[in-house]
């Protein structure tokens, strides 16, 4: 599995399209990367077992802000892909 801490633009020239699955995280109050951006991350990573996980009142630092709950999405994807 991809582990992502940010997200994409979805321009699939720039970033190539992934066989493989990918964990889209974001931060609900990130003033860097906008929704249009990371709803466009699915483009990129179009594999069904992409979820793309909006965590509620972080920011563009999502694992400082919210390290446990940035943790337990890894965690739990990761377990989930072995």
């Amino acid at each position: 599995m991809t582990v992502l801490a940010a997200s994409t633009s979805g321009d699939s020239e720039k970033w190539g399209i992934t066989p493989w699955p990918a964990l889209i995280l974001v931060g609900s109050e990130d003033d860097r990367i906008g929704p249009e951006m990371y709803r466009g991350a699915q483009n990129a990573f179009p594999h069904p077992d992409s979820p793309q996980e909006v965590l509620p009142d972080a920011g563009h630092f999502l694992y400082l802000e919210r390290p446990a709950a940035f943790n337990r999405c890894v965690w739990i994807l990761s377990a989930e892909a072995v």
